[in-house]
């Protein structure tokens, strides 16, 4: 389970995935509010205004391939 703090787009090109998205309870605890399957062909784009709390599984017997770009300004952000 992670979250975007930029913006992100993703493809998918083989296999099937499972997507859960998820609402913050708190710091250390999420709630599931949509799950999805995600077939070949599926994109989709994430905007830094989040959160977009979400997870991605793999729920076939072959290797799923997915495509991810990440945006990310440095000037706003740093570490």
């Amino acid at each position: 389970i992670h979250d975007h703090h930029c913006s992100c787009c993703f493809g998918l090109v083989r296999g099937a995935l499972e997507e859960r998205w998820f609402d913050a309870l708190d710091d250390a605890r999420a709630a599931v509010t949509n799950v999805a399957t995600r077939e070949p062909g599926f994109t989709a784009c994430m905007l830094p205004s989040g959160p977009n709390i979400h997870q991605m599984r793999n729920r076939g017997d072959e290797e799923a391939v997915t495509i991810h770009i990440y945006g990310f300004d440095h000037t706003r952000k740093a570490s």
